[in-house]
């Protein structure tokens, strides 16, 4: 009895841990995104010319309709440039 009660317990938690695929992940990632109202990204970037390496810091901020701001600093001399859009337009 104690066997069919442990098999039954395993079948219960088997069936309850779905398994997602990296297609349906992506999916629900993208249409939360498109919900949003506003997000940041932070990150790295790293740029290769010849056999130099830059490397840089990312910040991104977006609001909806199209408003961001990406803030690119280099790591090295730590010289920043930046992306903006507004109602005013795109400047760099």
């Amino acid at each position: 009895m104690k066997k069919y009660l442990i098999l039954l317990f395993c079948l219960g938690i088997l069936t309850a841990c779905k398994v997602q695929n990296n297609t349906s992940i992506i999916d629900n990632f993208a249409n939360t995104v498109k919900k949003s109202k506003s997000y940041r990204l932070l990150g790295t970037m790293e740029i290769q010319n010849d056999e130099v390496i830059y490397e840089y810091d990312i910040n991104v901020t977006y609001l909806k309709d199209n408003y961001y701001n990406v803030e690119m600093t280099n790591k090295s001399n730590n010289q920043m440039q930046v992306i903006l859009r507004n109602d005013d337009g795109l400047y760099v």
